[in-house]
């Protein structure tokens, strides 16, 4: 406990707001016991986390290693560790397997901002361990491939790793399948005129 007590006076983070970054990373949440609305906003003031387009928070980098290193501390806690530039290399891997452009009418493009693709898959890896980036590249092509070319309904890229509906619900239709493909699930249903890979929209 001293080592994590040292650590956050050297990071500048009190432990209620340390709370509240672990928090937001989490798909099931608690019982607050900390004033949450205080805290994201002093989080948000020193860097730590930034409110995305669809306004839901969401770790910046330096919210994610501060994070990470908070972990660190905790002997009883199973370590993890990311090679950022291994996600690198595999971010852009994913992303090249969704189509250069973007949906008539949207700002976005279908091939997201790879910083924001880093927090949704630290997030993936962190809640789905079962699953590796062999896994991840084959669920993406899969899916891809089931649209037939016809993009009208295919999710952008950082929404396929995790979609939070507008009651925060988070859903992860990469994961759905994932879990599918392991399932031996995968059979494509032309006969009966469609295909199933999880969420469309």
């Amino acid at each position: 406990m001293q080592e994590f007590t040292k650590y956050l006076r050297e990071n500048n983070i009190s432990p209620n707001s340390y709370l509240a970054l672990y928090k937001l990373t989490q798909i099931v949440q608690e019982k607050d016991h900390i004033n949450m609305q205080l805290e994201l906003h002093k989080l948000e003031l020193n860097g730590f986390i930034e409110l995305n387009s669809e306004k839901v928070y969401q770790l910046t980098a330096k919210g994610i290693l501060t994070l990470n290193g908070g972990l660190k501390c905790f002997k009883t806690t199973k370590k993890t560790k990311y090679n950022l530039d291994v996600f690198k290399t595999n971010i852009e891997k994913y992303n090249s397997y969704f189509p250069k452009g973007r949906r008539e009418g949207m700002s976005e493009g279908y091939r997201s901002n790879p910083k924001d693709l880093l927090q949704r898959f630290i997030w993936f890896f962190e809640n789905y361990k079962e699953y590796s980036w062999e896994d991840v590249f084959n669920a993406t092509e899969a899916y891809i491939k089931s649209k037939n070319e016809d993009y009208t309904y295919l999710q952008f890229s950082k929404y396929f790793i995790k979609k939070a509906d507008k009651a925060g619900t988070i859903t992860s239709s990469l994961a759905e399948v994932c879990y599918t493909i392991s399932q031996g699930n995968d059979v494509s249903l032309e006969n009966e005129g469609y295909k199933y890979w999880g969420n469309d929209i």
